[in-house]
């Protein structure tokens, strides 16, 4: 056999065998990628002071001051979330032109500049959402998107409670930056005052 020949045979029988190793290899156990949710049904329970009587059955934890088994007597109350406004400028599609750019630099800038207290006290928050990736599809559907656009959503907790939809960007982002900030800015303010 001539060389040329037999070096096409190896790297043919190596490429063989690589692609047969991909194909068939197992798929590596995946770690879980977040901790645990805390179930919503999570609920508060006021500490007992030292001059409560704890009922008979139950303990008190004198590092904490809380029944290990919940007195008939103890109050139970709902952990309030603070509310949170979300600027979101959520992307579909991996193509982003000079515009989608545009957008998205004004409104960051417009959210940073507007609500620098807001930010300070994580009352306000901007970020941007990859449409495309799984976990994240639910957006499209969810805010009727059929293009890039920025969302603004009030959330208590991880749930939201109210959301606007801002398409009036891609007409104000052809025109002056104060037209854009003062837009975005109402429209966040507006959703900040929302009860």
């Amino acid at each position: 056999m001539k060389p040329k020949t037999i070096l096409t045979v190896v790297l043919l029988l190596f490429v063989g065998a690589s692609l047969g190793y991909v194909v068939l290899k197992p798929a590596p156990e995946s770690a879980p990628t977040e901790s645990p949710a805390v179930p919503e049904s999570v609920i508060g329970i006021q500490p007992i002071d030292e001059s409560s009587e704890v009922p008979a059955g139950s303990v008190a934890s004198e590092s904490t001051g809380i029944a290990k088994t919940l007195p008939a007597t103890a109050t139970i109350q709902p952990i309030e979330e603070p509310e949170k406004i979300l600027v979101s400028y959520i992307l579909i599609g991996s193509k982003r032109c000079f515009t989608c750019k545009r957008i998205e630099a004004w409104t960051r800038e417009s959210v940073e500049s507007g609500f620098e207290k807001e930010i300070q006290e994580g009352t306000v928050a901007f970020r941007i959402v990859d449409g495309d990736l799984p976990a994240n599809k639910h957006y499209i559907d969810d805010y009727q998107m059929a293009f890039k656009t920025v969302v603004i959503e009030k959330l208590q907790g991880n749930k939201v409670k109210d959301w606007k939809r801002l398409d009036e960007v891609w007409q104000l982002i052809r025109q002056d930056k104060a037209s854009f900030d003062s837009f975005l800015r109402a429209n966040v303010r507006s959703m900040l005052s929302k009860g």
